[in-house]
């Protein structure tokens, strides 16, 4: 890979490809790794577990978003 900077890159098409390139070339080179990118899940299947257990239980849905450590809207996505 070249030893630019993409801060010195002159603005114009040309450099946009270069960019979408490397890129292209990195994010490749991650997934050979293993490494899928983005943000982790944060309701796992044992959280959803638990929360669906609680809520059975009678236990308020602002009570188990705490417990288990989720926003309230993520556990009314989940329980949908």
């Amino acid at each position: 890979m070249p030893n630019n900077s993409v801060k010195n890159l002159p603005n114009n098409p040309e450099s946009h490809n270069l960019i979408r390139e490397w890129t292209q070339v990195g994010r490749a080179a991650a997934r050979a790794h293993g490494r899928t990118g983005g943000r982790p899940p944060k309701m796992t299947s044992t959280k959803l577990a638990q929360a669906q257990r609680m809520r059975e239980n009678g236990m308020h849905l602002t009570d188990v978003a705490e417990i288990i450590g989720v926003g309230r809207t993520t556990l009314y996505r989940h329980l949908k």
